[in-house]
């Protein structure tokens, strides 16, 4: 918003315009922006880029906290022929689905990614005491 001070011939105040202007738009590109560079546009997991901040975080506190780390790399073996079979678009409800229930298994603390690839998820957690 402005605002200007609107002055009579003696330079005294008489009043004051306002000018605003909505950025609704502007704040809903900035927010989706956001999003494709941090999520994957399928899934809404994080992406490559978030993984590798959230690892590094995830080593730190592993070593701050002389706490076991674990990674797991999934990969859907022969999953081009689902897409080859029934179309892109119920091999992307598959990836979605199963990124849903890896997700919804994990702990708050843990993290599942995809990495980018058709079938590719990476997720880790921390175990405070025993083994992996």
């Amino acid at each position: 918003m402005k605002i200007s001070a609107m002055r009579n011939s003696r330079g005294e105040v008489i009043n004051y315009v306002g000018l605003a202007s909505d950025i609704t738009q502007h704040k809903e590109q900035e927010n989706k922006l956001r999003l494709m560079a941090h999520y994957d546009e399928l899934t809404r997991l994080p992406n490559r880029t978030l993984f590798a901040d959230r690892f590094r975080q995830a080593i730190a506190h592993s070593k701050r906290h002389s706490k076991q780390l674990a990674i797991c790399f999934l990969d859907l073996d022969d999953f081009k022929p689902v897409n080859d079979q029934y179309g892109h678009e119920v091999g992307d409800q598959l990836i979605i689905e199963v990124a849903k229930r890896i997700n919804t298994t994990l702990r708050e603390e843990d993290t599942v990614s995809r990495q980018g690839a058709m079938s590719s998820l990476c997720c880790w957690g921390y175990r405070v005491t025993g083994t992996l």
